[in-house]
């Protein structure tokens, strides 16, 4: 495939597939802020569809990388939820291989108030179990690195 390359994968660092909507950009914005200690550590190498050069089979780019990745990071927002693609086609992806226990998949609730239940069943959990943190203003009551250092650290993620 042909998205930009990122360096070569370096030793002990782990793939992090960002699944997202289009039309919440921020969330992804705020994602990658929070994830710039663990990128810079080599921990961890986050591959996101805007890699992807023009012109290029971009189903098929998102596709390797959704079968790549030890960990699928959903950011979960009202417009994830209402993406088809998303929704139907990358979600269900990701938790194929979680079910597999090929790779790990961390939802984070992006951008709404009424996700939590539809995270907790991405997740498996039982309602009143955290199964994903909240991205809030400012990134208020969540920790997003530490839950994906965490699904990097378990020894199942593939």
């Amino acid at each position: 495939m042909s998205s930009v390359p990122d360096a070569t994968r370096d030793v002990g660092s782990v793939e992090v597939s960002c699944s997202y909507s289009h039309k919440d950009p921020r969330s992804r914005e705020q994602f990658d802020a929070h994830m710039a200690v663990m990128k810079r550590q080599k921990l961890i190498q986050i591959w996101q569809d805007c890699k992807i050069v023009a012109g290029e089979d971009w189903a098929g780019e998102i596709d390797e990388h959704l079968n790549s990745a030890d960990i699928v990071a959903l950011l979960v927002s009202s417009d994830f939820l209402n993406s088809d693609y998303c929704y139907e086609k990358e979600m269900k992806r990701a938790m194929e291989r979680h079910a597999k226990h090929q790779a790990r998949v961390v939802p984070i609730i992006a951008a709404m108030r009424l996700a939590r239940r539809t995270v907790w069943q991405i997740a498996g959990h039982p309602q009143g179990r955290q199964a994903g943190h909240v991205m809030g203003q400012h990134g208020r009551g969540l920790d997003r690195s530490r839950q994906v250092l965490e699904a990097r650290s378990s020894g199942d993620s593939r």
